[in-house]
C-alpha cells in the first residue's frame, strides 16, 4: 500500500474532524436552539450603526466631484449595502413578526455585517481616491 503524503493525510484528518463536529449533537442542539430575541436585536444594531456609518461615507463622497474610479468604488460599495439591507430587513421582520431569534437569524446578520464592512471598505477607498485627485489634504495624517 502507498504511504499518504503528509498534505492528504491532512486533508483527510480535517474532513473526519468536520463531520464529527456537524454530526455531533451539541451542533444540532446549537442549530435548533431559540436563541433570546436580544441576541438578535443586539447584533441589528450593529449591523444599523455600522449601516449609518457608511452611508455617511457614501453620501460624502457623493456631494463631490467623482472620477470613474471613485463612482466604481461607490458603486461597490452600494453593492454591497444593498445586499446587507436586505437581509437585514429580513430579520427584521422575523424579530417584529415572531419575537424570538434562531440560529439562522443569527448567521444572517453576520453575513449582513459582513457586507456592510465590504461596503464601508470600498466607500472609504473612494473617499480617498477623490481626496487625492482633489488634493485634499489628510488632517490626520502629521
Amino acid at each position: 500500500m502507498k504511504r499518504l503524503k503528509s498534505a492528504q493525510l491532512l486533508n483527510i484528518l480535517l474532513i473526519l474532524f468536520v463531520s464529527i463536529l456537524l454530526a455531533s449533537p451539541a451542533y444540532s442542539q446549537y442549530k435548533e436552539k431559540k436563541f433570546e430575541l436580544k441576541d438578535c436585536e443586539m447584533k441589528y444594531k450593529n449591523c444599523l450603526d455600522t449601516k449609518k456609518i457608511v452611508d455617511s461615507v457614501i453620501k460624502d463622497v457623493r456631494s463631490k466631484k467623482m472620477s470613474d474610479l471613485v463612482k466604481g468604488e461607490i458603486e461597490d460599495a452600494e453593492m454591497w449595502l444593498g445586499k446587507a439591507v436586505k437581509y437585514m430587513d429580513k430579520v427584521k421582520k422575523e424579530m417584529d413578526e415572531k419575537k424570538h431569534c434562531t440560529y439562522q437569524m443569527t448567521v444572517d446578520l453576520d453575513q449582513a455585517w459582513q457586507w456592510l464592512v465590504k461596503a464601508g471598505v470600498a466607500a472609504v477607498r473612494g473617499q480617498i481616491a477623490q481626496k487625492q485627485e482633489i488634493g485634499e489634504k489628510e488632517t490626520w495624517k502629521k
